[in-house]
């Protein structure tokens, strides 16, 4: 089964709350920067065809005229609707209010390869590991 782009940005917010993030700051772009590096990270994965990755989405392209991921924007926004709290569009960040019974509860629709895949590119979205394009 191949994951939309929705859910894949739903299983990624809930991984990184299991990292015990509760805030995504968006001030700066701080949060294109760290999910470039998610991105770098899932295509190189996906380029060896890594366990997991066949049934997440492979490619996010940035727009040519920013530089930015607008569906990472977008999924953001969306969240606002449910996973996430900020106060309007113009946010500097995103407060993440699901819980982590919650966060378990939606990587449980995930198979256990892509939950491993996710975990992954949660840490490198938080920092806690370096992403196999940072080592090299």
């Amino acid at each position: 089964m191949t994951t939309t782009y929705q859910d894949f940005f739903a299983g990624l917010i809930a991984a990184l709350r299991l990292h015990d993030v509760e805030f995504i700051e968006t001030r700066a772009n701080v949060h294109h920067r760290q999910f470039d590096r998610v991105v770098k990270e899932l295509e190189t994965l996906s380029r060896t065809n890594a366990p997991g990755t066949g049934s997440l989405p492979a490619v996010f392209r940035p727009t040519i005229a920013t530089g930015l991921y607008g569906e990472w924007d977008d999924a953001l926004l969306a969240l606002q609707q449910g996973f996430g709290s900020s106060p309007n569009p113009s946010y500097l960040g995103l407060k993440l209010v699901l819980t982590k019974r919650e966060a378990a509860d939606v990587l449980a629709d995930f198979d256990p390869e892509a939950r491993q895949i996710l975990d992954h590119l949660a840490a490198v979205y938080s920092g806690e590991v370096a992403s196999s394009v940072d080592a090299a």
